[in-house]
């Protein structure tokens, strides 16, 4: 358990933050109060930065519940090492801020490290470092192609788009 005092919010954290008031935040602070529920899984907290690495929105939780000890699953990581691990706990669900996002990529790969750990895809790398020859992708008029039936979300930053839910929905056409 740890004083969550002692918790800082990671600022490269590309996860959208949450308002107090989001039904997911209200929803996951009052199944904490609920007795026989109470807290399930441990946040994921980094010693030498003090950054929450997993658990952010359960976090904003804690807080508004009043807690002042919580359960840490505890990591001594370098920063990139750590940003990392962020982003791979993070894709799992929640939108992404697409800056935050390429910042913490780009940090990443100029420390040397293998982004894909971080479960970025190699598209999402070659897109971020210029590299990515978007002529060479054939038009969809030459492609047989079925549309998606469900939604698909565009990073801002590179226009890379997928199904997962890590950015803004791209609207329907």
């Amino acid at each position: 358990m740890l004083p969550i005092e002692r918790m800082k919010p990671a600022p490269y954290n590309p996860r959208v933050d949450l308002s107090p008031d989001d039904p997911i935040v209200v929803s996951l602070k009052e199944s904490m109060k609920t007795p026989g529920k109470g807290i399930v899984a441990a946040s994921v907290w980094n010693k030498r930065t003090e950054h929450i690495v997993g658990g952010n929105i359960r976090h904003k939780a804690y807080l508004l519940a009043g807690f002042k000890r919580v359960p840490v699953n505890v990591v001594d990581l370098c920063l990139e090492d750590e940003m990392t691990l962020n982003i791979a706990l993070n894709r799992i669900a929640g939108e992404f801020d697409a800056m935050k996002y390429s910042a913490a990529l780009r940090r990443i790969a100029a420390a040397g490290l293998d982004a894909i750990k971080a479960g970025a895809t190699l598209q999402e790398m070659a897109a971020l470092a210029g590299t990515f020859n978007f002529s060479a992708v054939p038009a969809l008029s030459e492609m047989t192609y079925d549309p998606p039936t469900h939604a698909m979300y565009k990073c801002p930053c590179c226009g890379f788009t997928d199904e997962r839910k890590r950015f803004k929905k791209v609207p329907a056409s």
